[in-house]
């Protein structure tokens, strides 16, 4: 007689071994998951959520898979051993005709699982060893179809972990083995896969025609995973128009189908943050990431909100929010201590974090971040990772003034973002090349030569045929200050202010991303939360570091050129806002080494309070003593 399930699931470790346990319950009883949820009138959808230990499993569920199985119902209670319960499955005719070396196998697996979920921090080697037992099993018995399924359990756990060139090679072979067999959902499911592996080492344009070709052929589920990931390579090309195509397309499917689930509202709620990234809508991309980010972490869902975390810091470390980023950088470090599956994502939130600080102006931590990072990478880690840590460290190199250091990093950035076809980090390595050279001509009492000059214009035309407006804006500001340095004060002023016209109204509207079809958006666009048109409707760049930067370079401009105290004051004030903004967020040690780093702040706040002195007001008075309060600014001055 079965006993009522008690199964109580307190944490991720505990929601993992029961979705193992329900994989062998299907496999002991000669099924395929599908075949298990639709016996059990389940969606086949949530039943993977189930075993992929994403959702909670409910106790009535339990005991529809025990009775469909044949097994106990203590098989699947995490806390006991699954052998006994194993053995003691219901007396079946199916059951006793099963072989007895596949009982021995089973309890073999099983012993090995349990020990692999045995410790808070999983034995990810013994869970490889189980699958690859399983695999060898499956071609002894020579049974094609089970092979096929270990062979992409093995690609998809090495993917998931960060060994993406191994785990191209069992995919690949899972793809031929379904092929042959002629099973066309499972060749879907392995080439979908497969095709984000090869995104994954650079073969981007491949990956894209798996996807549209499943997208058009397979099965419901397929299409809007299909088309989900297809969004995410157009993202990675830089293709935004034919990403924000690919989303609607998607959220057009589950409309059209009905499909409309929590794991789905994710996926196109994650590429609309990056699409609206890619188009400066910082703001509205950062909304939606905390949207998934609080989701995930009530759901303990820790590599999705790992990855959420990624991207929330990496809009976070652009708006200059430095102080946010690093908290949410060191909490992914933290998790990888008890989730060896975020190895790959502790490496770019190493990386992340040399920027962070970078950005700051905390070199040698930058360096410290940056090389921990090398030193844990394998060759098959995520390549975006290394390429910000090399940012990063050349950044830091420039800042330190050792030039030459700076330089080859910059030029190992290019040399492999071309190579991986990670084109986001190519320009900004191309301007920290400039500005190297500019600081080591300088360095000789040089004038800037004309090949510096020339490449900050061509900076600025491959930025504008990206279309980025990050991008448009960086090399303006970059040209801007090649032009200062050149003593060409007039064209220096123009390409500021062109900057300034950027950061007002720099984003991309709607109008422009949809050629006027907003109308015709699917619902899921359109309901409160993801309503792309209201996200999109705000032109300005929250960028508050370059919004300072500019500001103060169109006042030194102006102050040269001779310009009134009312002009000098409008733009010393505009430029304090955002500069306060970012001091304010960041810890009082890290407001000190930023300011340090940007020793040109004090002699612009001793010009401000000079020129209001004569009719200081109460909007002056208070930046003034923010200012003090600061430290950019002594009392006594």
């Amino acid at each position: 007689m079965r006993r009522k399930a008690s199964v109580k699931i307190s944490s991720p470790e505990k929601r993992a071994r029961i979705g193992e346990r329900i994989k062998m319950s299907a496999m002991s009883a000669g099924m395929t998951l599908k075949e298990l949820a639709e016996g059990i009138n389940l969606p086949v959808s949530l039943m993977y959520q189930y075993v992929r230990g994403i959702t909670n499993v409910p106790p009535e569920v339990i005991e529809s898979v025990a009775s469909t199985t044949k097994l106990n119902i203590e098989f699947f209670d995490p806390e006991l051993d699954p052998r006994s319960s194993f053995y003691e499955a219901t007396v079946h005719p199916d059951t006793l005709r099963m072989r007895a070396d596949t009982f021995a196998l089973s309890n073999q697996y099983l012993d090995k699982l349990s020990a692999a979920y045995a410790e808070p921090q999983r034995n990810v080697r013994g869970y490889m060893d189980v699958l690859q037992q399983k695999l060898s099993d499956a071609r002894t018995r020579n049974d094609r179809t089970a092979e096929g399924e270990h062979l992409l359990s093995l690609g998809d756990f090495l993917s998931k972990v960060g060994n993406f060139e191994e785990a191209r090679t069992y995919l690949d072979m899972a793809c031929d083995v379904f092929q042959d067999l002629g099973l066309t959902q499972r060749l879907h499911a392995a080439q979908l896969s497969f095709a984000r592996c090869l995104s994954e080492v650079g073969t981007v344009n491949a990956a894209i025609d798996y996807c549209e070709q499943i997208a058009k052929r397979g099965t419901v589920e397929h299409q809007i995973r299909a088309s989900l990931l297809l969004a995410q390579l157009h993202i990675k090309r830089r293709k935004t128009n034919e990403a924000l195509k690919a989303t609607i397309q998607t959220a057009e499917i589950i409309e059209k189908n009905n499909e409309d689930t929590v794991e789905t509202r994710h996926g196109i709620r994650t590429n609309l943050a990056a699409i609206l990234n890619e188009y400066g809508h910082y703001d509205a991309s950062l909304a939606l990431c905390r949207m998934d980010a609080q989701d995930y972490m009530l759901d303990n869902d820790i590599i999705s909100y790992v990855g959420v975390l990624l991207n929330l810091s990496q809009i976070q470390v652009v708006q200059g929010m430095y102080g946010e980023a690093i908290d949410n950088l060191e909490k992914i470090i933290t998790l990888s201590r008890f989730y060896p599956d975020i190895k790959s994502k502790c490496i770019i939130a190493l990386n992340m974090l040399a920027a962070a600080y970078a950005g700051i102006g905390r070199s040698a931590d930058a360096k410290s971040e940056a090389r921990t990072a090398m030193l844990s990478s394998g060759e098959n880690s995520e390549q975006y990772g290394p390429l910000i840590g090399y940012l990063a460290l050349a950044k830091a190199h420039l800042e330190d003034q050792q030039f030459e250091d700076a330089i080859s990093l910059a030029d190992q950035t290019i040399r492999d973002a071309q190579r991986w076809r990670i084109n986001c980090v190519i320009i900004p390595a191309r301007i920290i090349r400039n500005q190297t050279m500019m600081r080591l001509q300088a360095s000789k009492s040089q004038g800037v030569d004309g090949q510096s000059f020339n490449e900050a214009v061509n900076i600025l035309d491959a930025a504008q045929r990206n279309g980025s407006p990050f991008e448009i804006l960086i090399s303006r500001m970059n040209l801007a200050e090649c032009l200062v340095q050149t003593e060409n004060l007039d064209a220096a002023e123009k390409e500021a202010f062109a900057a300034l016209e950027i950061l007002d109204n720099g984003a991309i509207q709607m109008e422009s991303a949809l050629t006027g079809k907003k109308a015709e958006l699917p619902m899921m666009l359109r309901e409160p939360l993801m309503n792309l048109v209201e996200l999109m409707n705000n032109t300005k760049l929250n960028l508050p570091e370059l919004r300072w930067r500019v500001h103060l370079l169109i006042y030194q401009l102006l102050k040269q050129k001779g310009a009134s105290a009312e002009d000098l004051v409008e733009h010393l004030t505009k430029a304090s806002e955002p500069l306060f903004d970012i001091l304010r967020r960041l810890a009082p040690k890290d407001s000190d080494v930023y300011l340090t780093a940007h020793p040109e702040l004090e002699e612009a706040f001793k010009d401000y309070k000079g020129l209001v002195e004569g009719g200081m007001d109460d909007a002056s008075k208070e930046r003034l003593v923010k200012a003090y309060r600061y430290g950019i600014i002594s009392p006594e001055v």
